[in-house]
């Protein structure tokens, strides 16, 4: 046998095709969106730049330092806050709530495996104070790409989707504007829907708890009621087509999926029962709820407590459809949008390739995924009209449960997902002809729109409702040639992107290029596109910008070095749009800011507060002095005639301090009771001249004793706190006595010598109580049972749900391992 020469023999053999494994796939495609997101926020997280300043930012900034400061000073976390309308629930009005401050529930985010991606994210975004923000987008992406997998498409397909829905305008916008709630419960839809899919796929129990664990965070961490709601819309039509499809071939498989949707469903709430315990409660005396003290027969949208022009203020046109494509078609952002909505500072566009890609799918890939999605873009539509489809939205008003509590119709476009799908192979031919159309087409509209630009600008409006008496002729032409000039802009930019994108999908219809240049080719575009729009709306902050706004001025320091209990009243704004500087250092205002405000404290605002009887300065003195409002604040001067007393002048901020003369202290004894419950008549003891809430008191219930008018009093505040008051008090008869503090039924209780009394409301408003002659301690404590009760319930089923997902897995991991070894 002749010999093998070694070096023959020993030649390595040639090395197979390089194969990238799933799992290595899916961590490219984390990564790449990782730096996608840094791309899109590198100003945010290279220089440390906020999102933004002032507005609803400076709000939540404002409230968050106060309610800390209380938590350190008072030793647990306030469920009143003091310092804006005189005092309103914290926690039930979803204004704070800190969970890491409540004894059991503090311990849930260490078995929570966001909580160590979030450590993780904010590692990866340079644990910036901002972090979390910036991680919100990365996250949106992240399961957006997830679905789109679990969903079946391809990487390059589930990373356009991811693109799309991740760098959306209207989520950017929203991040922009300060509503990060809003933006982190948007981000969750899609990994919800994944949890849906994959136990509808496998009913194990180890899936259903994961769906309910996946639901409960949905529920538990981002917090925004209004996008909750849309995104189990989302899911609730999604069990409806399945329902449809497989409704001859297994209806037992159906109603397994549906119990076991709406177990989780309930687990998800009980893992939220914490918050919305407490905000479903305080919901009944919101304006939200309740109805306007004078409102006109049929003014109030039904079983709400707001105006259906209220509701619908922000209504979408059908006409701003166009947006879709061509987002600054209206002019992007105030001042120069000139739509139908108030004001707006964002498209909702995803990006001109998903909307080419829906259609496609629409016309040539009709499935139950596809008509699912379908289904939910067509209902957002239509809800979105609001006021101008208002058959259809006033429909959805009477069927839907809790859809009356909201407004902002146009919010529902956040859960306008579509479908972006591979092309069938048999119509490719029909497909690359109708590509060749378009592609023909949108070179002609960049022609024209470069060609004969100025040709078009008599054929748009180009005015929104008001500008006319906003503005005068000069800047009404500069404000038209500047939304011009976005349209035109917007219009070619429309077309250049076509252009790119259409020539690509033809390119490989023709089989010019590969499936896999062609995606990667549109990702890219697709990316490009959203990045140009986000950016221009993108206006980065310098951090110090957060709490510029906030300087301890003289007046401030005058006001906080008065340790008498007083409120201010600022007359440099309207109360219900009042400073944030107040909450900030800690100093008690009758004004201030809240969208979901009590209505009775609305209607004071509303019918009251400036009815005053001098037509020259119409504050109504009644209502301030209850109020106990000590001290006003102005930037001019006022009448000398009304009890006014300059006792400071800030030279910083040019405000004026004046001390007035006839406000009530924070409680007080009153001579007699005027007993009514008829609202006009309330209104009209309070808009009176003749009325005086040092002497006479309004209540809308009969009180319990007999009371006098007493010759001598004395009230001493032994202790003061946001959720507890004790005062030792002393009185020579039977007297009712008002205490200045927010009428609020849910969870405030009176106790005199230990036993508790009934509290009454009082001047619409207020509280008071009955107290026979002596001497008394009397305390006044918040203790909501909903918040007690919502944290039992949350605490269960947290670490019931956790616990069970640890044993299941436990088992599996083990069952697989010993089938392995088997195996082997």
């Amino acid at each position: 046998m002749p010999k093998v020469n070694a070096a023959v023999r020993s030649k390595p053999a040639k090395p197979d095709k390089l194969t990238i494994s799933s799992w290595q796939k899916d961590v490219l495609a984390i990564v790449f969106l990782y730096l996608l997101t840094l791309i899109m926020f590198s100003d945010y997280v290279l220089q440390g730049k906020v999102f933004s300043a002032g507005g609803d930012v400076s709000t939540g900034t404002s409230i968050t330092k106060a309610a800390k400061e209380l938590t350190e000073k008072e030793g647990s976390m306030p469920l009143w806050f003091p310092y804006m309308f005189s005092g309103m629930p914290s926690f039930a009005s979803g204004m704070y709530g800190d969970h890491s401050d409540i004894p059991v529930v503090k311990y849930e985010r260490f078995l929570s495996p966001l909580y160590y991606i979030n450590v993780v994210a904010n590692f990866a975004f340079f644990n910036r104070d901002n972090s979390w923000e910036i991680a919100t987008f990365f996250f949106a992406g992240l399961f957006m790409f997830l679905l789109a997998r679990r969903l079946g498409f391809g990487y390059l397909i589930a990373l356009s989707a991811a693109v799309a829905y991740m760098f959306c305008n209207f989520f950017v916008a929203s991040m922009a504007a300060g509503h990060g709630g809003k933006v982190k419960t948007i981000a969750y839809i899609p990994l919800v829907v994944w949890s849906v899919t994959r136990f509808f796929n496998n009913r194990s129990l180890l899936n259903w708890a994961v769906m309910g664990y996946v639901m409960g965070i949905f529920f538990l961490d981002p917090g925004h009621t209004q996008i909750l709601y849309y995104g189990f819309m989302t899911i609730g039509i999604y069990f409806i087509y399945f329902a449809i499809e497989y409704f001859k071939s297994d209806r037992i498989g159906i109603l397994k999926n549906g119990t076991g949707l709406a177990s989780a469903m309930a687990i998800g709430l009980c893992f939220g029962a914490l918050s919305y315990f407490s905000q479903y409660v305080y919901s009944d005396v919101t304006m939200r709820s309740v109805a306007p003290a004078f409102a006109e027969a049929g003014e109030v949208a039904a079983g709400s407590g707001m105006t259906f022009e209220y509701i619908t203020n922000w209504s979408f046109h059908p006409l701003e459809s166009i947006t879709f494509f061509i987002p600054t078609f209206f002019g992007l952002e105030s001042p120069l949008y000139w739509g139908w909505m108030t004001f707006t500072s964002s498209a909702f566009y995803f990006g001109l390739l998903p909307m080419i890609a829906a259609i496609i799918a629409v016309v040539y890939r009709r499935n139950m995924i596809t008509k699912w999605l379908l289904t939910v873009a067509i209902v957002s539509l239509l809800i979105s009209f609001g006021r101008y489809f208002e058959p259809f939205f006033k429909l959805v008003l009477t069927i839907l449960p809790f859809f009356d509590k909201f407004r902002v119709p146009s919010m529902i476009l956040s859960i306008f997902i579509f479908n972006p799908t591979e092309e069938e192979r048999k119509k490719r031919n029909d497909l690359a002809r109708v590509f060749l159309y378009l592609l023909v087409g949108a070179a002609v509209v960049m022609i024209v729109s470069l060609l004969f630009k100025n040709a078009f600008i008599d054929m748009f409006s180009l005015l929104a409702d008001g500008d006319i008496k906003r503005y005068n002729a000069q800047q009404i032409a500069q404000l038209k040639q500047l939304r011009f000039d976005l349209l035109s802009g917007g219009i070619f930019r429309f077309s250049a992107f076509a252009i790119v994108i259409t020539g690509i999908i033809y390119l490989y219809l023709r089989q010019k290029i590969s499936a896999g240049v062609s995606l990667a080719v549109l990702l890219v575009t697709l990316y490009v596109d959203v990045l140009i729009l986000n950016k221009k709306i993108l206006r980065p902050q310098n951090k110090a910008s957060l709490t510029s706004e906030f300087q301890e001025t003289s007046a401030v320091k005058f006001l906080k070095a008065d340790m008498t209990h007083f409120r201010i009243f600022s007359l440099n704004e309207h109360a219900q749009s009042g400073s944030p500087i107040w909450n900030y250092f800690g100093i008690q205002s009758i004004g201030g800011y809240s969208p979901a405000k009590m209505r009775i404290y609305q209607d004071i605002i509303d019918f009251a507060l400036y009815k005053g009887s001098d037509p020259q300065f119409p504050i109504n003195f009644n209502i301030t002095k209850m109020l106990n409002v000590k001290y006003f604040i102005a930037n001019g001067q006022l009448p000398q005639d009304k009890g006014f007393k300059l006792v400071h002048m800030d030279q910083q901020s040019k405000n004026l301090v004046y001390e007035y003369a006839g406000f009530l202290p924070r409680a007080f004894f009153v001579n007699q009771a005027i007993l009514t419950s008829n609202k006009q008549q309330i209104f009209d003891y309070l808009n009176s001249p003749g009325f005086d809430p040092a002497v006479s008191a309004i209540v809308e219930k009969k009180v319990a004793a007999e009371i006098q008018s007493p010759d001598s009093t004395r009230i001493d505040f032994a202790e003061y706190r946001t959720d507890y008051i004790s005062m030792n008090i002393y009185t020579d008869k039977p007297s009712l006595m008002v205490l200045s503090e927010i009428y609020y039924p849910h969870g405030w209780k009176a106790f005199i010598d230990g036993r508790e009394t009934e509290i009454y409301k009082t001047n619409y408003v207020l509280r008071s109580v009955t107290l026979p002659a002596g001497e008394h301690k009397i305390e006044f404590k918040f203790e909501p049972q909903e918040f007690s009760l919502g944290i039992w319930v949350s605490a269960l089923s947290f670490y019931s749900v956790t616990g069970l997902m640890i044993v299941l897995t436990a088992i599996k991991f083990a069952r697989s391992r010993n089938q392995a070894k088997t195996s082997a």
